[in-house]
């Protein structure tokens, strides 16, 4: 996996435990110095843009494997955790 996606990665997964995750936690959890890391993503926002770009992507992923399901069948579709990183949306919890 490049920097890049692992940066990523490690941003959604921390965003969703801490919204207010500071970009060296980040760092730290995708396995690169801070250097790296905004190298790849100037700003915080920057970032936190990116991993609002792969949550959405991820929604959307799931709801294409939805068309077509019964009422019975919604229930069994695992959601991503898109909405903890809405502002003032979902309380900080994911959405199952």
């Amino acid at each position: 996996m490049r920097n890049a996606e692992r940066i990523v990665e490690a941003a959604v997964l921390q965003l969703r435990q801490r919204p207010d995750a500071t970009m060296t936690s980040i760092a730290r959890a995708a396995g690169v110095g801070r250097v790296t890391l905004y190298g790849h993503f100037a700003s915080r926002r920057d970032l936190v843009d990116a991993a609002i770009v792969r949550e959405l992507a991820d929604a959307q992923h799931a709801l294409d494997e939805m068309i077509g399901f019964d009422d019975a069948e919604w229930g069994q579709v695992p959601w991503c955790g898109v909405i903890p990183l809405l502002p003032g949306v979902g309380g900080g919890q994911a959405v199952r």
